[in-house]
């Protein structure tokens, strides 16, 4: 949708239309893997604690998107996002740097923090990250290591608190550092 439909979803929404497409997947093929990439890798780990998944990847996927300590935040007004949601329910953000678009040309909303939706996500995400435990199924967990929107830490949070038998973790590097490095 556009950007004021963006603005008016929520963390539930975005789930309710992941296990819908997952069901009527599954209604098709015998074996499905949810693979997902950042907001979507956290939906995939949601769908694996609820649906008897095949297997299971994440790229740069957040089950924390700041905490005190040891503190890690891309923005500090992250640890605000409840209250500040009711003043202001959108505030800037930086624009990608010319550089930074010639590597990653998607700008997305970028320039701008939707503070409900992404309060929204944060709970989802810090949900998902209590009930990691629940996922048996095989995992792969690919995030890289000079990730600044991410912290890289969520891979690590994943393939420890996971009960699949088969878990696997790799940070990529990535040289440059124009872009957040968020794969």
């Amino acid at each position: 949708g556009d950007e004021a439909a963006f603005s008016r979803s929520r963390y539930a929404d975005w789930l309710a239309s992941a296990a819908d497409a997952f069901s009527a997947l599954r209604s098709r093929v015998p074996r499905v893997a949810v693979i997902g990439f950042s907001m979507g890798g956290t939906l995939a780990l949601d769908l694996a604690q609820h649906h008897a998944v095949d297997a299971v990847v994440t790229i740069s996927a957040p089950v924390f998107l700041c905490r005190p300590y040891p503190y890690w935040s891309p923005d500090w007004r992250l640890f605000f996002s409840g209250p500040l949601g009711l003043l202001r329910p959108v505030l800037p953000g930086r624009p990608g740097s010319p550089e930074s678009r010639s590597i990653a040309p998607w700008e997305g909303y970028e320039g701008r923090h939707h503070v409900r939706t992404l309060h929204s996500f944060k709970r989802g995400a810090a949900r998902v990250r209590r009930r990691l435990a629940r996922i048996e199924a095989p995992i792969l967990v690919v995030h890289s290591g000079q990730d600044r929107s991410v912290c890289p830490d969520n891979a690590w949070e994943i393939v420890r608190s996971v009960s699949s038998a088969r878990r696997e973790a790799h940070l990529l590097p990535i040289a440059e550092r124009v872009t957040s490095g968020h794969l």
